[in-house]
């Protein structure tokens, strides 16, 4: 960004030394400051991503005793979830998230993707799985009939036990993008 300014500045200097009017090159160097304001201009919804409040679930889980690891689903086998490693840095445990499409890490998370499957919950507990958190807004907001039928299989698998459910959260402020923004979380131990 800083060589890309400099010579954005050495330009404006070139075009500048054409003219030889003082009004003329201050009208271009307004105009030029105008339209790099223009490009920076924070208007709502602004551009801050508050994450001051973190989701209830990620500090229970912090204070659940033990090494374990943890699953969320969906689980993100297409591409890596940014938040759901975003929130490892609050209840600091080891996930089966995160994978890069192309790794073989990647090809075991596309045979785990359906929760409601009694082989998945096989795997996870082989992959010492202790927790499964579940975003049923995840799953409803892509109003594909396969993610909302498996919203609701998912609680039949008899490889999962529900241990607590968290309610939706909601922005403390209106204008701004907020992570802390969640649907309902349920919490499933695998058995």
């Amino acid at each position: 960004m800083l060589a890309v300014a400099v010579l954005a500045g050495f330009g404006l200097k070139f075009i500048l030394e054409k003219f030889k009017s003082q009004k003329t090159k201050i009208a271009l160097t307004c105009l030029f400051s105008g339209l790099v304001l223009f490009e920076f201009w924070n208007w709502p919804p602004y551009k801050v991503i508050d994450v001051s409040k973190v989701p209830a679930v990620y500090y229970w889980l912090k204070s659940q005793p033990g090494d374990f690891v943890i699953a969320e689903y969906p689980l993100d086998a297409e591409s890596p979830s940014e938040m759901y490693k975003f929130y490892q840095t609050v209840h600091e445990r080891k996930m089966i998230n995160g994978t890069i499409p192309g790794t073989y890490a990647n090809k075991v998370a596309q045979t785990i993707r359906k929760l409601s499957e009694p082989n998945t919950a096989t795997i996870l507990k082989g992959m010492n799985v202790k927790y499964v958190l579940v975003h049923k807004d995840d799953y409803l907001k892509t109003e594909l009939k396969e993610e909302i039928e498996e919203v609701k299989l998912i609680p039949h698998n008899p490889g999962l036990r529900l241990v607590k459910s968290f309610p939706a959260q909601d922005c403390p402020k209106k204008d701004i993008m907020c992570v802390a923004k969640t649907g309902p979380i349920d919490v499933y131990e695998v058995k």
